[in-house]
């Protein structure tokens, strides 16, 4: 029981040097930032939001394959983009391209216990959210299934 709590102990102590590693580089970068000239924030911006746009639109590649293949860092970027929130952004891309997809397909299935449902008529597809987001309802047409 004492090695238990002396490991959770020492994980509690690199969690914590962990987030404040993160939020004195968070510092740096925003101090980084603040110094930019106009130009260059403008610049950089255009970079980013380009090479995010190529990654996880354009090419939709994994997360992965973003970091290293079109920004062009190795793997010691891969927490840093995680710190950052870009693994966050990259997976509301994907789900939204998921989702858009999904609304332009025109058969709908319903799978219940090996029995399929399907209509082949669908004309158009939304979905929306109700009661709290426990429930989704498929619009096929004009009324809700």
């Amino acid at each position: 029981m004492e090695n238990n709590e002396e490991l959770n102990q020492a994980l509690r102590g690199i969690a914590q040097g962990m987030a404040e590693a993160t939020a004195k580089h968070q510092k740096e970068v925003d101090y980084w930032w603040n110094a930019l000239s106009q130009e260059d924030r403008e610049r950089a911006f255009y970079a980013v939001s380009q090479r995010i746009h190529t990654a996880d639109l354009k090419e939709q590649r994994s997360f992965r394959g973003s970091i290293y293949g079109v920004f062009g860092f190795g793997p010691e970027m891969y927490g840093r983009a995680m710190d950052c929130g870009y693994l966050d952004v990259h997976n509301a891309i994907v789900d939204g391209n998921n989702l858009t997809e999904m609304t332009e397909a025109k058969k709908l299935e319903v799978i219940k216990d090996g029995v399929v449902t399907s209509w082949s008529d669908v004309e158009t597809l939304s979905l929306r959210s109700t009661d709290g987001k426990l429930t989704i309802k498929i619009n096929k047409g004009n009324n809700y299934v």
